[in-house]
């Protein structure tokens, strides 16, 4: 369910839910969510942010994977050019470490 599709009335109608932990709303948007979320229901939330990956952080994971990973460890992966993997990660989709780790 997308908040965007929810009118404030429906949104309203959560709050008790919300309110007495029966349940757990979970929700990702590229958007501020103070223009989706009624101020009632956001007020009860926590709301983290997330950034984009840094090119300096999926190197460090390439190499923890290569030289940790039970399974990897064993293999004789060289990593001669993470340019181009790095490129085309970026160009896909937003830094992501499980795509770059289900492409080695």
């Amino acid at each position: 369910m997308k908040f965007t599709d929810l009118t404030k009335t429906q949104q309203d109608s959560l709050l008790q839910a919300v309110e007495k932990g029966w349940i757990t709303l979970i929700g990702a948007t590229t958007e501020n969510p103070s223009f989706e979320v009624i101020p009632a229901l956001l007020s009860r939330c926590q709301v983290y942010i997330l950034k984009a990956f840094e090119r300096k952080d999926l190197e460090q994971l390439l190499h923890n994977a290569i030289t940790r990973d039970a399974i990897l460890k064993t293999k004789d992966i060289q990593l001669q050019e993470t340019e181009a993997l790095l490129k085309t990660l970026q160009a896909v989709t937003v830094a992501s470490y499980s795509t770059l780790l289900s492409w080695l």
